[in-house]
C-alpha cells in the first residue's frame, strides 16, 4: 500500500542519514592509513536504496558511479538510469567528506610537503647532473677539435718534409706517405688507443677540406696502403727580362745620337 511504502521510504532515509557518520569516518580511517579497505562501497541490490542514495547524494555528499559496459561513469544530474540499470549494474558510493582526525591532517601535510620538497630536490639534482654532462660533453669536444688541428698541423708539416726529401734526393725518396706510416711517427704506442677518435677526425678532415693532400691507394712493400700525396703547386721564380722599347716608337726609328757626335 501507498502507507507501507512511505513508511520503508522514511525507514531506508534514516537509516541512510544515520550512516553518513559511518561513512565519513571509515573513509577517513582508509585515507589515513589505519583500515584497509576502499573508499568506494558496493550498494546494496535495493531499488529504493539505490534511488535514495541518487536523490539525496548531494545531502549526504556523495559520489554514486555505476559500471556500464566495462566503464565506472560517475553520476550527475545529466544521467539518465533506468530500472533495469539501478538493479542489474554494479553500482557504487564513496563520501567526498572523509573524517579525518588533526594527527592524519597534519601527518598527511607533512608527508605532502616532504613529498614536494623532494621531488623538487630530485628535479634540481637531476637538472644539475644534466648540465655537468652537457659542460663536461662541450669541453671535451672543444679538446678534442683542438688536438685534431693540432694533428693536422703535424700531419702537414710531415708531408712537406716529406715532399721537401723527395725533391732533394728522388731516387731515395717518394712523393707520398702511407697513412698509417704517419700515424706511428707522429703518435706515441701509448696515445694511439685513446687518441683513434681524434685520428680519424684528422684524416677525415683532410680528406674533405685539404686540397693540398691528395688521398690514393698505393702498394708499400707487397701491401695496399692508404697514401697522402703533398700537391701544392711549387711555383719557381720568374726570370726577370728586361723590357724591350717599342719598335713602332720614334725613339726606336729616329734614335738621338746626339751624344754620340758629342763624344
Amino acid at each position: 500500500s501507498v502507507r507501507e511504502a512511505v513508511v520503508s521510504t522514511q525507514s531506508t532515509g534514516r537509516e541512510l542519514w544515520s550512516s553518513k557518520s559511518h561513512w565519513e569516518a571509515d573513509a577517513g580511517q582508509v585515507m589515513c592509513g589505519d583500515k584497509d579497505g576502499s573508499l568506494y562501497h558496493p550498494a546494496p541490490m535495493d531499488l529504493l536504496r539505490r534511488q535514495l542514495l541518487i536523490q539525496w547524494r548531494d545531502e549526504l555528499n556523495l559520489t554514486i558511479s555505476i559500471r556500464r559496459d566495462g566503464t565506472d561513469i560517475i553520476l550527475d544530474t545529466e544521467t539518465q538510469l533506468n530500472e533495469a540499470d539501478l538493479l542489474n549494474k554494479p553500482f557504487y558510493y564513496s563520501t567526498t567528506t572523509p573524517a579525518i582526525t588533526w594527527l592524519c591532517f597534519t601527518t598527511r601535510l607533512v608527508s605532502n610537503f616532504a613529498y614536494y620538497i623532494l621531488s623538487t630536490a630530485a628535479v634540481l639534482v637531476m637538472a644539475q647532473i644534466a648540465h655537468k654532462v652537457y659542460h663536461w660533453r662541450r669541453t671535451k669536444e672543444r679538446q678534442e677539435t683542438g688536438q685534431m688541428y693540432e694533428l693536422i698541423d703535424q700531419i702537414i708539416e710531415e708531408l712537406q718534409r716529406n715532399y721537401s726529401k723527395y725533391q732533394s734526393d728522388p731516387k731515395n725518396h717518394v712523393p707520398y706517405v702511407p697513412i698509417p706510416h704517419a700515424r706511428d711517427r707522429l703518435l706515441l704506442p701509448s696515445e694511439r688507443a685513446s687518441m683513434k677518435h681524434t685520428w680519424e677526425r684528422a684524416v677525415q678532415f683532410i680528406a674533405q677540406h685539404e686540397s693540398r693532400v691528395r688521398v690514393e691507394m698505393r702498394r708499400v712493400q707487397n701491401e695496399d696502403f692508404p697514401v697522402w700525396y703533398w700537391v701544392e703547386a711549387m711555383k719557381s721564380p720568374t726570370p726577370m727580362v728586361p723590357p724591350q722599347p717599342d719598335s713602332t716608337s720614334s725613339d726606336f726609328l729616329y734614335p738621338n745620337i746626339e751624344p754620340l757626335k758629342e763624344s
